[in-house]
């Protein structure tokens, strides 16, 4: 009569009875586990520092732009000195008759 094996119907079953089988034969190496989290903490620690260059880069670039537009700012504001003026001279000259133009 010859005997039957039993193998285990489950997988937690088949990993005790691998188990019981690794640790009749000696200590075996086992894989780690990590290497998933590490990928994953490196990706989260990329995506931060590229979002941080990101941030910096971009408010570096809104500084720019502020200052090109305060320039332009000042610059139209000395155009508006400059038309206020001849306005002015203008509805000074509308005034006079042509003898006070000819002083």
């Amino acid at each position: 009569m010859a005997l039957k094996k039993n193998k285990p119907a489950t997988k937690k079953a088949q990993a005790t009875g691998a188990s019981k089988a690794a640790s009749a034969e000696g200590p075996q190496e086992v894989a780690p586990v990590k290497k998933k989290r590490k990928w994953r903490y490196l990706l989260l620690y990329a995506a931060a520092i590229g979002f941080a260059f990101y941030a910096v880069i971009t408010i570096i670039n809104q500084n720019v732009r502020i200052a090109e537009k305060r320039a332009e700012l000042s610059e139209l504001q000395q155009q508006i000195n400059v038309v206020e003026i001849q306005s002015n001279y203008i509805e000074k000259v509308r005034g006079y008759t042509g003898q006070e133009l000819s002083d």
